[in-house]
């Protein structure tokens, strides 16, 4: 519960679970969906509330703490995978928005309504038709990434208010480890906690631990967890119950238990209370390293008075290390340098600062005609492992050497902080050990193949931003064409060059494609549904854009590919692992959107379609459709009754022919500025009226020259008024007319009938009679 300080200028507190929507969560620790901020119900304190942030305020996101945040959940998560499940992959892309963002645009909306006992966040799910063209897109975004990484019950938020401005904070908190071993409930029992201690194992032996260490590290860890449910069961029952059922394994869960807190749970290891002084030491020490390297290279390059040294610092016993022997321990790594003497040399890959024994570097690119340091940028030389979405932006980085004031005798600056932190986190990427084995976990089922088919304009796309998904992150769009190809859907291999050496070089690397994207994400993901969303399926030629693909479409009644293919280039990115077999997962659709009008472009074969749930979207308005009774033009008669009509004399005319009701309007043929009248066209002058006219046009050259072209092209004479003396007898005289005439009149280029019916239905209905103007025709 969120409380205010006696200055009523901050609020803070700890979230709820039920103040968060649950995409972080510990099994046991279970609670409602809220991801809002919880104040209470005391009358008392919702008026204060109210005099501290009543109504709708810009709040502005503290990117740091924020960022912080992130990493911490995200350690958190990689630390007890097998107990707290969250998808990584949003924490990723969610860090990499705001680490890129300009600080003004890190703002949100907060929202209290008097008396209410949550304060809102707005997002760009719900109202954001109305809140959008307020706050925009990207605030509204902001809102939905912020909410959507809290963790219940260690989350802390303090929002700050100074002058009218708000500012929101957020961190883990200092316990956060006794809160998430807290027995809760029924759900911590010795099934559940068996299968943790099986994973834990599996991942240590894997990692290169014995069986006696692997079993010590699950006691030190879990040892909050066994000792609060020692009423239940023992850590020999864990241990008797699993697949390593041994004594040895026993007494080291025992042993691991006995120290647990002095290993660690003394303190929180993102918080101790030397943090910030530790941080500022390896910050510093970082900072003489690379003075000393940068210097060392020019003095190797004649631009400094000095001793040119050369050596491998990696290789221990090298006397290199002892020129920054005080510069080289962080704790959780160790650094080195490798410097070879020469001019040349220096421009190739062998100068470098490194984790040692390791390929994860900080390289300097130089200036060809000076000889000088331009840049330090950082680079992986280290086998296969991809690289994540957060490390690919930080590989391509480069550091400016001038605004890293390496000699400047004082405390190190934001760049070099920055280029430290970075540096450590591609270090801890490419030094995590812990391998989660999706195929195990629980996974959301129901996946499926659906196709939406129905006229032009009926609603497919709607269809699935309602009743599917509509949150970005969780969807691929792409529109097939006739170039579209099994490349562009899947991916390939693309030439890149790279530049890091002497001479640049090209490197040839499979690039994913929506396809492969989406299937890693919903892979490693599972708690949650993806859809690929393919618009106008029938506008390419699909089997050969699906190719072997074609062969997951078959499913198993949970959503899983019935039958699993063999490529290489998919499993690796998805699976990290060449030989695993690739499937559809359960938790990831397909869905498609298909004009019947089109049907004919390329031909959807048998075999194909019965792979797929066919579902039409019915040419009908909705309810409350803001659309449909919207006046056309500065005319009486409404989108609805035009569209009706002349859909009923579509299916009336052409009775005959198979593909009527594919000529149809769809009820969204048009949007709402196609309908509006500009009256600068009457009133203004210069480019604003010739602007205006433009506007005016638009539903004219839309939907009045698809009857003419398309609709009614060999019957015009059953809709439109063509008149023996050569008026309106082409689409130009048409269009003209239409645009020419007032009010109602514009509809004189349709029969008087249909001009009659448009015109009456476009008149109110009484709810009593359904007469129009409320009339009836009985007395």
């Amino acid at each position: 519960m969120l409380k205010l300080n006696n200055d009523k200028t901050i609020l803070e507190g700890v979230l709820k679970l039920s103040d968060c929507e649950r995409e972080f969560v510990v099994k046991w620790l279970s609670g409602s969906s809220q991801a809002s901020l919880y104040i209470g119900d005391k009358q008392e304190e919702k008026d204060s509330i109210r005099n501290f942030i009543l109504g709708k305020h810009i709040c502005y996101i503290d990117v740091k703490s924020f960022l912080d945040y992130l990493n911490m959940v995200k350690l958190i998560i990689q630390k007890y995978t097998s107990m707290y499940h969250g998808p990584l992959d949003k924490i990723d892309s969610i860090y990499s928005r705001f680490a890129s963002m300009n600080l003004e645009d890190a703002k949100l909306v907060l929202d209290y309504v008097q008396d209410d006992r949550y304060i809102r966040i707005l997002n760009n799910k719900s109202d954001y038709r109305i809140n959008e063209p307020i706050y925009g897109a990207t605030t509204l975004k902001n809102g939905d990434d912020f909410r959507h990484t809290f963790i219940g019950a260690i989350t802390n938020i303090k929002i700050t208010k100074s002058d009218e401005r708000y500012t929101i904070s957020i961190n883990i908190i200092d316990n956060w480890r006794d809160v998430i071993m807290e027995e809760n409930g029924k759900k911590v029992d010795l099934e559940s906690v068996k299968n943790i201690f099986n994973t834990e194992m599996n991942a240590n032996i894997s990692a290169g631990k014995t069986e006696v260490e692997a079993a010590q590290v699950f006691g030190i860890k879990y040892a909050p967890l066994l000792d609060a449910n020692s009423h239940k069961f023992t850590y020999r029952d864990i241990v008797e119950s699993s697949s390593y059922n041994k004594e040895d394994v026993i007494n080291a869960v025992a042993n691991g238990m006995a120290i647990s807190s002095l290993v660690l749970w003394e303190s929180n290891p993102f918080n101790e209370g030397n943090k910030d002084s530790k941080a500022d030491e390896n910050y510093q020490k970082f900072k003489n390293l690379v003075g000393w390297f940068v210097k060392q290279l020019n003095i190797n390059n004649g631009l400094e008075e000095g001793t040119k040294t050369s050596g491998q610092g990696y290789k221990p016993g090298s006397a290199i290390r002892e020129l920054y022997k005080d510069w080289r321990d962080y704790g959780a790594f160790t650094l080195d340098c490798n410097i070879i003497a020469g001019y040349q040399s220096t421009f190739s890959k062998v100068n470098y600062i490194n984790k040692t024994e390791t390929g994860i570097n900080v390289r300097p690119k130089f200036d060809n005609d000076t000889k000088e340091i331009k840049y330090l940028f950082i680079d992986v030389y280290e086998g296969d492992k991809e690289p994540s979405n957060e490390i690919s932006k930080i590989l391509e980085k480069e550091y400016d050497l001038s605004k890293l004031s390496l000699y400047d005798g004082v405390e190190s600056n934001e760049t070099l902080k920055e280029l430290y932190d970075d540096y450590v986190r591609v270090i801890e990427f490419y030094d995590k050990g812990e391998v989660i084995d999706y195929d195990s976990l629980d996974r959301v089922t129901g996946g499926r193949n659906i196709i939406l088919y129905g006229v032009p304009g009926a609603g497919k796309s709607y269809t699935i931003e309602t009743e599917y998904c509509k949150d970005e992150d969780k969807m691929e769009r792409l529109v097939f064409h006739p170039d579209y190809t099994y490349s562009d859907f899947v991916g390939q291999i693309l030439p890149s060059i790279d530049e890091s050496g002497e001479s640049k070089t090209i490197q040839y690397k499979f690039e994913a494609g929506p396809f492969t994207t989406l299937l890693k994400k919903a892979y490693r993901d599972p708690e949650n549904r993806y859809y690929l969303i393919i618009e106008e399926i029938n506008r390419g030629n699909a089997p050969a854009i699906f190719g072997d693909i074609f062969q997951l479409l078959d499913r198993t009644p949970d959503g899983t590919s019935m039958y699993g293919i063999t490529n290489a280039d998919i499993a690796k990115v998805v699976y990290e692992d060449v030989n695993h077999k690739v499937r559809i997962p359960s938790n990831m659709s397909i869905l498609c959107t298909m004009n019947t009008s089109d049907q004919n472009v390329f031909t959807l074969d048998t075999a194909f379609q019965r792979r797929w749930n066919m579902r039409l979207i019915e040419n009908t308005f909705k309810e409350n459709d803001e659309l449909a009774d919207i006046k056309i033009l500065d005319s009486n008669v409404t989108w609805r009754a035009f569209q009706e009509t002349i859909n009923e004399i579509i299916l009336n005319t052409n009775v005959r022919l198979t593909s009527a009701e594919d000529k149809r309007l769809g009820t969204h043929f048009v949007v709402e500025e196609d309908l509006m009248y500009n009256d600068k066209a009457d009133t203004g002058s210069g480019q604003e009226q010739i602007d205006a006219r433009l506007e005016n046009r638009r539903f004219a050259e839309k939907v009045i020259k698809y009857l003419w072209d398309d609709a009614f092209k060999f019957n015009r004479e059953s809709l439109f008024n063509v008149r023996d003396n050569g008026t309106n007898n082409s689409l130009e005289a048409i269009i003209k007319s239409f645009l020419g005439a007032k009010g109602d009149a514009r509809f004189d280029i349709f029969l008087d009938n249909i001009k009659r019916t448009m015109i009456d239905e476009s008149k109110p209905k009484d709810e009593a009679t359904g007469d129009a103007d409320g009339t009836s025709e009985t007395n």
